[in-house]
């Protein structure tokens, strides 16, 4: 319990949840860059379009201090950078009006 409470403290990084772009489908290979200004943050560790939610969401790695909802960032996806942002990790439709048929 020690080591973990421990490791917990000093954890420099956090898996964040990332919304990118608009509704429009991009196509997220998982791999891309994640982008504060012009340093290179990490790489969306996975990703794929959410079509209940209608948002591109990707996840990756941040520093803590980046870690927080809201934080704007950019996302390099075949050499195109899109906006993102970080976003509460479960996203969802609680009444299911979106739910396909």
């Amino acid at each position: 319990r020690k080591a973990l409470v421990k490791a917990k403290k000093n954890r420099a990084q956090k898996l964040c949840t990332l919304v990118v772009g608009g509704e429009d489908y991009l196509l997220l290979y998982c791999g891309e860059a994640v982008y504060a200004g012009d340093r290179v943050l990490g790489r969306v560790r996975s990703g794929g379009y959410g079509y209940t939610v209608k948002k591109n969401i990707a996840l990756a790695y941040l520093p803590m201090d980046l870690a927080k909802v809201g934080t704007k960032l950019e996302i390099d996806i075949f050499g195109e950078r899109y906006p993102a942002q970080v976003v509460p990790t479960a996203l969802f439709d609680p009444q299911g009006d979106r739910v396909q048929a």
